[in-house]
């Protein structure tokens, strides 16, 4: 199961990905009114906590420079959480390979692609190299220094 739940994240973080980018698209592009319902929620929210605001106040022109504050606070809210989703839902994307980047940076994809090209010979290369680094781990309980070619 723990293998199959970065997968089930990066099938969310598409989702969250699509869902934030069709709420752009139909929120700022399409020419035609349209909600979609992450600007709704949004949309909701701020409006209940302006009420909330609102409701303390006795007179119409305090009343009047909250609800003035409604439509500024709502873009700005909107754009941060388009932000937030995006940035979450590509962090999603991103978490199968994140184990791999959390130990340094990895020397053999770059010497894969010195050695694109050359054969069997590369390929040996590319091998030994492997070996070398997977012997280095083992006998200091962790990761290898990265050693430059």
């Amino acid at each position: 199961m723990s293998a199959v739940l970065p997968w089930i994240g990066v099938a969310a973080g598409l989702a969250l990905i699509v869902l934030t980018l069709s709420s752009v698209l139909v929120t700022m592009v399409v020419p035609r009114p349209g909600v979609s319902l992450l600007t709704r929620a949004v949309a909701g929210a701020v409006r209940r906590t302006v009420v909330l605001l609102v409701d303390r106040f006795e007179d119409y022109t305090a009343r009047d420079r909250v609800w003035a504050f409604a439509a500024p606070v709502f873009l700005m809210t909107l754009l941060a959480v388009w932000i937030g989703l995006l940035m979450l839902g590509f962090g999603l994307v991103m978490w199968p390979g994140a184990g791999d980047r959390r130990r340094g940076v990895d020397p053999l994809p770059r010497l894969a692609g010195q050695l694109r090209g050359r054969g069997p010979a590369g390929l040996e290369e590319l091998r030994s190299a492997t070996a070398e680094r997977r012997a280095a781990r083992s006998d200091t309980g962790g990761p290898a220094p990265p050693t430059e070619r």
